[in-house]
């Protein structure tokens, strides 16, 4: 019996790390086309499109503002998150690892701890170098 298990374990392990390489090689990026910009970020047809393309409807009290790399976008979430009085939904692809990933961990978990409701949504793979500690916040 143990012979048999051992049989039918290589290939499903074979398998599974073929599946693995497969899926999580970084083919390089290239840009193939170039989008034209048919709207400013002011104009009204602007935020309707990223409504259609982003999913989430922009609505009238909300405000969007064009943020640039990590120095631009860090503070203003973080300022948002500390800011929140009834509920933050909180998704991303990659959670980052070290003082980002630190700060962003002691301001969700303040804000649960202080009666907001919190719900954190990461994704498996972007995630998977988040700090242990943070989990723990």
């Amino acid at each position: 019996m143990i012979r048999a298990f051992e049989g039918a374990r290589r290939p499903a392990i074979t398998l599974l790390t073929v599946f693995l390489v497969s899926n999580l090689q970084t083919p390089e990026a290239k840009i193939e086309h170039r989008v034209e910009h048919l709207y400013g970020i002011r104009d009204p047809v602007f935020k309707r499109e990223m409504s259609a393309l982003l999913g989430p409807m922009i609505i009238a009290g909300n405000r969007i503002a064009p943020l640039q790399n990590g120095d631009e976008i860090f503070p203003t979430m973080l300022a948002a998150i500390q800011g929140a009085k009834h509920n933050i939904d909180f998704e991303t692809y990659i959670y980052w690892s070290g003082q980002a990933g630190t700060e962003f961990a002691r301001a969700l978990a303040e804000r649960a701890r202080s009666g907001v409701k919190v719900h954190v949504m990461l994704d498996w793979l972007g995630s998977v170098k988040i700090d242990s500690p943070c989990l723990r916040k």
